[in-house]
């Protein structure tokens, strides 16, 4: 990822996102979005990869704290 470009996310990863940052369990993401908490998990993981979190920490917090910090923006301009 460049630095004009935002992370390569799916519409589905942003809301996904989006509702990590309000502070959704995966039990209510799933329910919200009308996928299992196992398919929540899994596009969870894939996300964290695809973002820049760095590696020490606990990757939900540090995924919400970017999406707080700059990641707003780029859900925007996703859209």
């Amino acid at each position: 990822m460049g630095a004009a470009e935002g992370p390569s996310l799916t519409p589905a990863r942003w809301a996904i996102l989006a509702l990590v940052a309000r502070g959704a369990s995966n039990g209510e993401i799933a329910a919200a979005l009308g996928l299992t908490t196992t398919a929540v998990k899994n596009q969870l993981t894939e996300m964290y990869r695809r973002l820049p979190l760095g590696d020490g920490g606990n990757q939900r917090v540090l995924a919400v704290l970017w999406y707080q910090r700059e990641g707003h923006r780029w859900h925007e301009e996703a859209r």
